[in-house]
């Protein structure tokens, strides 16, 4: 398992650039979770915003 990212980022836009030279030809698959601001893990802040979790699927060639 590789992290691009992990940790909180201050909110709007952000890139990560991903180098899969290192990584053989297959199928992968990436998540992204975003949670309210103010939230822990674990704990809702109370905001009435629900955390956003999606998992896709990157294909490498080679």
């Amino acid at each position: 398992m590789k992290k691009l990212v992990n940790g909180e980022s201050e909110a709007g836009y952000h890139e990560v650039k991903f180098d899969g030279s290192g990584l053989s030809s297959g199928v992968y698959f990436y998540r992204m979770e975003v949670r309210p601001l103010g939230s822990a893990i674990g704990r809702d802040s109370g905001s009435g915003g629900e955390n956003y979790v999606q998992a896709k699927r990157l294909i490498m060639l080679r």
